[in-house]
């Protein structure tokens, strides 16, 4: 077992790579849902702009996104896929039978390396990753938990999928299921991993130590590659005009971001409502609420709340970022959020549950991290921030400057091709 981060110098030149024909084909759930999608789309078209052969399938997309294909072409396959899923997810048959499988672009065949991302969308079946490694190398880019579960994403306290999962102590927990069948569906992860020869990519050292103890994916070669941020991208504007862009008040805000955004227990949505009744009087300070369902905070009537709909416009997210003063991170459970990677490069210092990896990249330089979730050490740095225009500017520019060193998207691909090297070097 191995791990490396960015920062090494490449033995072969980017333009060797290309010549040498690598076909990189990248598979995840879905083009829009969450920050593995993101993930994958950034990684894809930072390939492509390299001048790699890249392809990016999916089960569900934007029609507008062209540049990223459908796992099938048949849309009535589809429709069967989302269906069948909900009645085995009842059944506690998670991800066994999917037909589109049978239905894979062809051109996934032609793949030097398949590279996966969030795979627990109901669109493929993972019995099939034995035969995709038969005629290509695998590479599992993990955003979470479910690889080494039974069931879940975020086991929480949760530590049976150290030993076996079985006797699922919350069925309910994302991606629920309706039966209990965890120690089948964990022993069959298990039984097909040990058959292939994967590389595993974790973007945090506490996800990859937690990798270390998994009875599936333990003895795999381990790769430590942080999220990367387009830091051309996404940098430091005007907030004033960034707040008339979006039509809001100029004054000072507070963002609150998520895919889903209301009723969402794992990303603190009910702490996010406690501090919002502690401000609900607040005449100088205003929050936004971005993401799937924000509309739904307007049933609390608040004069300092401003809801955008689910958008997967980057302008629009960056108009976002520099018009806050601060973003919120109140999750129970996280990995590393490409919104708080973004908003930091955008030079928006954070509030934030220390959680996940999140301290890897947060600090006292930076941000504030919050211990145990404490909502009204929540309260207290957002008027910290508001109060102290001085420590603002100091934190505006290590955030910035945390991004650069760190987390750019440049060093993120470095490292991939450190991988796909030597992937290429050994079938030489």
């Amino acid at each position: 077992m191995s791990f490396f981060s960015n920062g090494f110098k490449s033995t072969l030149s980017n333009k060797i790579l290309v010549k040498m024909n690598i076909i990189i084909s990248h598979i995840s759930t879905s083009s829009v849902d969450g920050g593995s999608a993101v993930s994958a789309a950034r990684i894809h078209e930072n390939l492509l702009s390299r001048g790699f052969s890249s392809n990016l399938y999916v089960g569900d997309k934007e029609n507008r996104k062209r540049r990223i294909k459908f796992l099938t072409n048949f849309p009535m396959i589809r429709k069967i896929d989302k269906l069948t899923n909900i009645l085995f997810d009842k059944m506690g048959l998670q991800y066994s039978l999917v037909p589109s499988n049978f239905f894979l672009n062809k051109l996934i065949f032609k793949s030097t390396i398949i590279q996966l991302y969030n795979i627990h969308g109901g669109f493929f079946q993972f019995s099939h990753l034995k035969r995709l490694s038969t005629f290509s190398r695998i590479v599992w880019r993990l955003s979470d938990y479910w690889s080494m579960t039974g069931h879940c994403a975020y086991p929480g306290k949760c530590e049976k999928w150290k030993q076996i999962c079985s006797n699922c102590p919350d069925l309910k927990t994302y991606p629920s299921i309706g039966l209990d069948n965890t120690k089948k569906l964990w022993e069959e992860k298990k039984r097909i991993i040990k058959k292939i020869d994967l590389q595993i990519v974790v973007p945090t050292k506490k996800l990859l130590n937690e990798v270390k103890q998994s009875p599936i994916l333990g003895d795999k070669e381990i790769y430590l590659i942080p999220n990367g941020v387009d830091t051309l991208f996404f940098k430091p504007k005007s907030k004033i005009k960034s707040r008339l862009d979006l039509k809001i008040p100029n004054k000072f805000t507070v963002l609150f971001i998520s895919h889903v955004a209301y009723d969402n227990y794992r990303k603190g949505t009910h702490i996010f409502r406690d501090i919002l009744n502690k401000f609900k009087n607040h005449k100088q300070i205003q929050f936004l609420v971005a993401g799937i369902n924000s509309y739904k905070w307007k049933k609390f009537n608040l004069k300092n709340l401003v809801t955008f709909d689910y958008n997967t416009n980057l302008e629009f997210k960056r108009s976002l970022y520099n018009s806050s003063n601060v973003i919120l991170i109140p999750s129970i459970n996280e990995n590393l959020p490409n919104v708080l990677l973004e908003a930091m490069s955008c030079g928006i210092p954070s509030i934030s549950n220390d959680s996940g990896g999140i301290n890897e990249c947060v600090n006292e330089s930076n941000g504030i991290l919050v211990k145990k979730l404490n909502v009204n050490d929540f309260v207290e740095g957002i008027s910290t921030i508001f109060k102290d225009k001085n420590n603002n500017n100091r934190l505006k520019n290590n955030c910035r400057k945390t991004i650069l060193e760190k987390f750019s998207v440049e060093k993120e691909i470095d490292s991939y091709l450190k991988i796909y090297e030597g992937i290429k070097v050994n079938q030489i």
